[in-house]
This record gives C-alpha cells, structure tokens and sequence, in this order.
C-alpha cells in the first residue's frame, strides 16, 4: 500500500496546504473545500487528477496526485496529496519570484517580467521555451474552464540544465468562471472581481457570462499570437478533444486508486456526465471561434 493507516491519520490532521513527511517521502497535502457543496470536496480532488494527465498530455509539468478518501463513503472530507516538486530542482511559484498578485495577470505582463527578471541569461530560448509552456497553461485553462491560475498557482522549476514551468492547485476547473491569465495589455484587468461578485449579486448566468468573457479573450489571442503560438493552439486543439476526455475519465476510473481507512479502492467520478458535458461545451465554443477565425489563419 502506497499510504499506510500512520500516513493517512497523519493526513486527516491537515487542513490547508502544508508539506508533509510521510513513509514514502514528502508529499505537498491539502484539504478538499468546496465552500458551497461539501458533497464536492472529492469531486475537487478528482478535478486534480483530471488536470495532471491532460498536462502531461501536452509536456505540461503538474505534480503527480494521490487521493486518500479517509472514509469512502464520505466525500466530504477528503485530501488530495501531490508529489513534491522540489524533487525536480527548485521550485518557486511567480508570487515568489516577484509578480504580484495585484498586478493584471496578462500574458504581456507575464513576458514582459520573464524578460527582466531573467535578462542576464545570455540563451534567450530559454525564456522562450518558458513562454511556450506559459502559452500551453493558459489554453489548458481555457479547455477546461479553469479560473483560479493565481500567481501562486504556477511557478518555475530551475535545474543546473534548463527551467520548467509548472502548475499547481488545479482543481478549479469545469466550473462557471472564467481563467485568471487574459491576453490584454498591461494597465488593463481582463476579468475584475468586482464583475464574479456582481454577476453573483444579480443572479446573470453564470455561464454565459464566462463564455463571453473567453470568446473575446481566446479571440483576441488567435488573432493576434504569432505562427508558433497558434500552431500551439492547433495541436491542443487536435489533441484534447471531447472523446480523449471521456477516454481519460474512463482510464482514471479504471486505472487509478484513492486509499482508505479500510484499503485501497478504485476512483470513482462522481459528477462524470457533468463534467463531460460542461468540457462539450467547452469545446463547442473553442471550436465555433477557431472556425469564425480559419479564413485569417491557417
């Protein structure tokens, strides 16, 4: 058993994030929370391992998941438990590098701090091959609807040989909200806070509003990106298609495990249908604008 019964009673002590030593090394372990549907804390950390293998699936580096389900049959409290990855070389979230939170989280921002934060390295691919991956994060989060990529959220692993990209906390995806990194120019703020409260105020649907808000910003990204950049788009969009995501529920299902108070037991989705239907959608609307653009691009 990857966890023992030492292991997860140690877990069911935590509540937000913490590194943790446990019998098969330091693991990076949380709690579950969704803050209206205690029923959805499980659903949270599924969500985890969903994102992991769809960022693996385009060389996107996420940590590894385990899930431990203390009881199985109750959802409401379960850990997600992800490798530590400190294990790959250093590892420092933007917020630790430096880009504020408060700052407008575009795409142009974020190039224009990589180019003076890291302006003494002398091989400028490696910039570009970080804002490659930069590009790969911020559609992934628009497949799968993801609006909570805070600078805290992604980081950057240095090795003696090059420097990664990666995510982390990604369980807020296939939900009503829009992604956090937009392609506006600096000084301008794509997606306001203000604009989820009073959308949240006013009962809009929720939806609609975040399908207006990613038509107009993936938009503006394909029509404005160079070459490389939408032939990164092309290739996604080839690759993460509606049928290779019901493909990986059915591969977790049947391959991955949660582990238990009485033993390990097969993952089970819960909110399947769900999940497949809003990643449909999803999908819909990424395609209905890639086709409104074709006779731009090719």
């Amino acid at each position: 058993m990857k966890f023992s019964v030492a292991d997860i009673l140690k877990v069911q002590k935590v509540e937000m994030a913490t590194p943790l030593d446990l019998t098969r090394g330091r693991f990076y372990v949380k709690k579950a929370y969704d803050s209206e549907n205690k029923l959805l804390n499980y659903s949270l950390a599924v969500k985890e391992l969903i994102t992991y293998y769809m960022a693996r699936k385009i060389s996107l580096i996420s940590p590894s998941i385990n899930i431990i389900l203390p009881n199985e049959s109750d959802y409401e409290e379960a850990y997600i438990v992800s490798e530590d990855l400190n294990n790959y070389g250093k590892f420092q979230t933007m917020e630790q590098l430096g880009l504020a939170r408060e700052e407008s989280s575009s795409l142009y921002e974020i190039w224009f701090f990589l180019e003076k934060k890291f302006a003494s390295i002398k091989n400028k691919e490696e910039i570009l091959e970080l804002f490659r991956d930069i590009i790969k994060m911020y559609l992934l989060d628009i497949f799968l609807g993801n609006w909570d990529r805070l600078h805290r959220n992604w980081g950057i692993i240095f090795t003696p040989e090059k420097m990664f990209v990666a995510i982390i906390d990604n369980e807020n995806i296939l939900t009503d909200f829009v992604p956090n990194i937009s392609i506006e120019f600096a000084g301008t703020k794509y997606f306001d806070t203000r604009k989820k409260l009073a959308a949240r105020e006013n009962n809009l649907n929720y939806y609609n509003l975040r399908r207006d808000i990613i038509k107009d910003n993936l938009k503006t990204f394909l029509k404005t990106s160079s070459y490389e950049a939408y032939q990164i788009f092309k290739e996604m969009y080839d690759v993460l298609t509606p049928e290779y995501f019901i493909n990986l529920l059915d591969y977790i299902e049947k391959e991955e495990k949660l582990y238990t108070l009485n033993g390990i037991k097969d993952v089970k989705i819960i909110d399947k249908d769900e999940l497949i239907n809003c990643y449909r959608q999803n999908y819909a609307l990424i395609t209905d604008i890639g086709k409104e653009l074709s006779n731009g691009r090719k």
